[in-house]
């Protein structure tokens, strides 16, 4: 099996593909573990996308991979295969949308794939937690469906090694006043490797957005939108970041020609055991703050 990962080279598989998200390894620091990858199964004519451990060495970013996690989709456990009017084919599950990985110090690895399906004449979202053996690949262990009528299109997710909770967050909300300006993270507890439990929906309120142009506002609606998470591993403190914005009327591009970005960053701190709202506070440097990590001050 050989692994095509950003190499920008084309065969018959096709090229590699972005990375989404990676993990470091709790006590190895050559040890990384990515999402998505590009495999090649040799006994399937097709590639498919999975997760990877890979061991990084020397400066220049060199690597080996030690692990892939996933298997082609047409051999997946209990896998359903549908054929639409159209010719397409569409897995069910589908865990071929893989979004964020984590690992935790008790040897399991935790990838997200989220999608929506599209049946005749219907939408399923289908939002997943893979769990993986960390050391043997392959085959999931767990595949835990992440049902929550609000959870849209999650983008975001953590590991709290302290608490032992996951953390996934919605893509984006939109509406009138607070309610364009709070965004949910959804709380699972991972305690039982067995099961993945969903405990509460953490709401974030994000600070009020500049308007720069109040014509072409959509008067009192904003959205805001969680873009990435991290937790504190010696407390189980979970950092928010993301930002507001000013939702305008369907003709601003073609009216208005901006001159800079008109999103407000923002920061959220909370408790590992909070429950309620959270609200974050306006995030001075980045305008659009994409990602966030912690670094450990002895490391």
């Amino acid at each position: 099996m050989s692994i095509r990962a950003n190499v920008g080279k084309r065969d018959k598989y096709g090229t590699g593909v972005p990375l989404l998200d990676a993990a470091r390894h709790p006590c190895d620091p050559n040890i990384l573990y990515v999402v998505p990858v590009r495999a090649v199964d040799p006994c399937i004519s097709t590639s498919y996308l999975a997760a990877a451990k890979l061991r990084v060495y020397g400066s220049d970013g060199d690597y080996v991979v030690e692990a892939v996690y996933g298997v082609h989709p047409t051999q997946e456990p209990h896998q359903g295969i549908t054929q639409t009017s159209a010719g397409s084919v569409t897995f069910n599950p589908d865990r071929q949308h893989l979004r964020e990985i984590e690992v935790d110090h008790e040897g399991r690895v935790y990838v997200l794939t989220s999608t929506i399906r599209q049946t005749e004449g219907a939408s399923h979202p289908d939002h997943r937690g893979l769990v993986y053996d960390k050391n043997r690949g392959g085959v999931h262990v767990k595949d835990v469906r992440l049902e929550h009528p609000d959870l849209l299109s999650p983008t975001a997710m953590v590991l709290s090694p302290y608490t032992d909770q996951l953390y996934v967050a919605t893509v984006m909300s939109t509406g009138v006043d607070l309610e364009g300006r709070t965004t949910e993270v959804y709380r699972y507890s991972v305690r039982d490797p067995n099961h993945m439990v969903f405990e509460t929906c953490l709401s974030v309120q994000g600070p009020q957005p500049t308007v720069p142009e109040e014509s072409l506002w959509k008067q009192g609606w904003y959205v805001s939108a969680i873009t990435s998470m991290t937790v504190n591993p010696d407390d189980g403190t979970l950092y928010v970041t993301g930002f507001t914005a000013p939702k305008f009327t369907g003709a601003v591009w073609m009216e208005w020609e901006p001159t800079g970005l008109f999103t407000t960053p923002m920061l959220a701190i909370v408790e590992p055991d909070f429950v309620g709202t959270a609200v974050a506070e306006e995030l001075n440097g980045p305008h659009l703050p994409l990602s966030m990590a912690w670094l450990d001050p002895d490391r």
